[in-house]
């Protein structure tokens, strides 16, 4: 490039609002209107809606016969004004490109090469650029290189001139020069390349607001410092305080324990959405780093890095707070006898804890630790369910299979996991079921993946089986293949709680990296689990399911051995979730590769959503029975010990409370009152003698 004078070739105009904001179309529809009326009859709009984010793009150019220094100020004040009714919650950035063109073409190498040149189109464009802008602009600039028609490679040099800095900046103003002569071919960075949707650079610019805006709510980590701290000023001065300053303190804490529970769920999230917004960057325009140092455009990937470091270590520090303040809750709490029966046991799941498993509140409520194990066959299963798992995650290998051990957050209670991929098949999942519940000792077991519609579905779709018929089985005969078809059923309070799940029709929130523009509906219907792979709907297979499972919405290969395994370990509440990744007809390579990571998307979000609805009930006292929960009053002395001691309440659920007590504490019983409701004192007794 040599020059002597740059040309004005316009402003183009980008702001970036939020979809899920109440106003945001609102206020796009009023800047699509003004885009045509009055002095902005010759300016060019383009609008679009991508990850969540309603595009507008605006072309501004100049007035004949002015250079850049007169005509680049005129068209930021006319954009000013059309953009002056938008409110600032609405927007997540925005961004004021002044184009330049270069009036001759060089004859060397490009810019990019050419320090000489560059010098000289920077003393142009300072001199041009409108103030306000920040100091030392000009030392940091990006070289976008293209092709131009004659196939030479050509360098558009964009540099961001302030005056605002900040990381968490709104407002972005920059300075794009092009060579003239391939003008038309340049116009398709900073405009649309195919008429309908934004060009490579635009999408960078829309990512990284997006990005700018996590930094924005982040607010400089403020929240979480302040939970933080208050998590560990009541578990600091508890112990010192008096008894008054004590019960103080004790009644704080479980607000601000679930509080900073709830803020750990939203600091994951958001570390997942700046990871997908890297990528994002990534993905849309191509840039090497200029000689000249990295200009803003490469900052904004620099950035992503920073900020994700930046949410890891606020991120430790609140789960050290959380890790305290819980342990200081279970201290609080009042100890549980020797061995109880967790009131969990008449919710999903019924069986016996140790103390180590239970928290026990102040009011007998026992709470278990949450443990849920997750298969999936396929890798793309696998990740879909990962990216919800938050650290530290631990591999734990188990008899050849490895499983990823972490925490899924929750906004009531937190899971335990573990996640593992076993492969296609109903026999290996079986026996992957039966191995890990062994050692990891779940309450839940769930399988997530895909699966191929059948009828009433469309792709996307999310059915969870309230049963899963087996159609291999069956007599061959000189007639023909006569099915003797098997079903096994999913946990019935599971199947309960995923018909809320659809009924409330919210699940489609949890989507990452966003739900679609057509959100994804959910079933709780039967499906067909078979070793054979029906491509077609007219296939021998699929007719035979047409006669024999014609209620089942979707084909897979694994639910059934997995609630067989379920069937053998009672103890445990289990489900199948499946994402429709393809129909019986019209199943090709091209749109599996499309579907398979959407559906098991969102299966995965509908099974984090079931596992967070379970969380926030789990450990309710359930109502008692007469023959049932009952109150008995014993004395607390052994065969060998004939000392005086207070009796205490314990609540058996047990037809037999007599042979409980006796059996679990190895007392005598004298008496049992049904009851329905608490107790907090009971009567003493005597060795040897009932207390009258």
């Amino acid at each position: 490039m040599t020059e002597e004078n740059l040309t004005a070739s316009g402003m183009l105009a980008l702001i970036f609002l939020n979809a899920d904001s109440r106003h945001a179309r609102d206020g796009f529809n009023r800047l699509r209107s003004l885009a045509g009326c009055g002095e902005g009859s010759a300016w060019q709009a383009l609008a679009w809606a991508d990850h969540g984010v309603l595009g507008f793009s605006l072309m501004m150019p100049p007035t004949s016969g002015t250079d850049c220094s007169g005509a680049w100020p005129n068209l930021e004040r006319a954009w000013a004004g059309v953009a002056a009714d938008l409110a600032a919650e609405d927007v997540l950035g925005e961004a004021r490109i002044f184009l330049a063109l270069l009036p001759r073409p060089s004859s060397a190498s490009s810019a990019h090469d050419n320090d000489a040149t560059h010098m000289r189109v920077l003393d142009l464009v300072r001199a041009a650029i409108p103030e306000p802008s920040d100091d030392g602009w000009w030392q940091r600039s990006d070289t976008i290189p293209f092709h131009s028609p004659d196939g030479r490679t050509e360098d558009v040099l964009m540099w961001e001139i302030g005056p605002r800095t900040g990381d968490e900046r709104s407002v972005r103003r920059l300075v794009a020069v092009a060579p003239a002569r391939p003008e038309h071919q340049a116009d398709r960075f900073p405009w649309s390349n195919s008429g309908d949707m934004p060009d490579p650079l635009t999408r960078h610019l829309m990512h990284a607001a997006r990005l700018r805006y996590q930094i924005r709510i982040f607010a400089d980590g403020k929240r979480s410092r302040q939970l933080g701290d208050e998590l560990r000023f009541l578990v600091k001065n508890f112990s010192g305080g008096e008894a008054g300053e004590r019960e103080r303190l004790s009644a704080h804490l479980p607000r601000a324990h679930e509080a900073a529970i709830a803020l750990r769920a939203e600091l994951a999230a958001t570390r997942h959405a700046i990871d997908a917004i890297g990528a994002d960057l990534g993905n849309a325009l191509s840039l090497p780093v200029s000689s000249f140092g990295s200009g803003a455009l490469n900052e904004d990937r620099h950035l992503v890095t920073r900020f994700g470091q930046r949410l890891d270590d606020e991120t430790t520090q609140l789960d050290a707070a959380i890790r305290n303040a819980h342990s200081l809750r279970r201290f609080l709490a009042d100890k549980p006898p020797a061995r109880t029966h967790c009131p969990g046991g008449t919710g999903l799941v019924g069986r016996a804890c140790s103390n180590e498993e239970n928290i026990c509140s102040q009011h007998g409520t026992c709470q278990q630790e949450l443990r849920v194990v997750v298969f999936t066959a396929l890798g793309v299963e696998y990740e879909a369910m990962r990216e919800y798992v938050a650290g530290p995650v631990r591999k734990q290998e188990e008899r050849g299979t490895l499983y990823e051990v972490g925490t899924l957050p929750g906004a009531h209670r937190h899971w335990q996991i573990a996640l593992a991929q076993t492969g296609p098949g109903s026999t290996t999942v079986g026996v992957q079921f039966d191995r890990a519940i062994r050692v990891f000792r779940p309450q839940i077991a769930l399988f997530v993946g895909i699966a191929g519609g059948r009828k009433d579905v469309s792709l996307g779709d999310v059915v969870a089986a309230n049963l899963v018929y087996n159609y291999e089985w069956g007599k061959s005969t000189l007639d023909g293949f006569q099915p003797r078809i098997r079903i096994h059923y999913s946990a019935h309070r599971l199947v309960q709680r995923a018909q809320l799940i659809a009924r409330e029709n919210r699940w489609q929130g949890r989507i990452r990296p966003g739900c679609p523009e057509r959100p994804p509906a959910s079933f709780v219907k039967p499906i067909v689990t078979g070793d054979k792979v029906v491509v077609h709907n007219r296939s021998a297979v699929a007719l035979l399911l047409d006669q024999y499972a014609s209620d089942a919405l979707a084909i897979e290969t694994e639910g059934h051995g997995f609630l067989e395994a379920a069937y053998v370990n009672p103890q445990v509440g289990a489900l199948v979730i499946r994402g429709i990744s393809d129909l019986l007809a019209g199943k090709d390579k091209a749109s599996d590769d499309r579907w398979q990571p959407i559906a098991s998307r969102h299966a995965a979000a509908f099974a984090i959503e079931l596992l967070d609805s379970i969380a926030e009930d789990w450990g309710q006292p359930a109502a008692a029975h007469d023959h049932g929960l009952c109150l008995i009053d014993i004395k607390l002395c052994s065969q060998h010990d004939r000392t005086r001691a207070p009796a205490a309440a314990f609540r058996y659920r047990h037809r037999d409370p007599y042979r409980a007590a006796r059996r679990e504490n190895n007392v005598e019983v004298h008496r049992v009152v049904p009851v329905c409701h608490t107790y907090t004192t009971v009567r003493r007794t005597r060795c040897g003698k009932p207390a009258r």
